[in-house]
């Protein structure tokens, strides 16, 4: 419900800078992601590789709520 809710409050705050003019860009995310494999890569490398993935699963889990 609060994700919901702080979703929904975004969207209106960033129609609101649209009709003052403001130019909203939203970034391709398939693209930012395949950008961040480098760094996934180096974060491997000190964290582990088990740790990076173990997160990226998280983040893929809260994406899909």
């Amino acid at each position: 419900m609060m994700r919901k809710a702080l979703a929904d409050a975004e969207a209106q705050q960033v129609e609101q800078l649209k009709k003052f003019g403001m130019q909203v860009v939203t970034p391709n995310p398939a693209l930012f992601r395949a950008r961040m494999e480098p760094a996934y890569k180096k974060i491997s490398d000190y964290a582990g590789a088990d740790n990076v993935k173990r997160f990226l699963a998280l983040v893929e889990e809260g994406r899909k709520k």
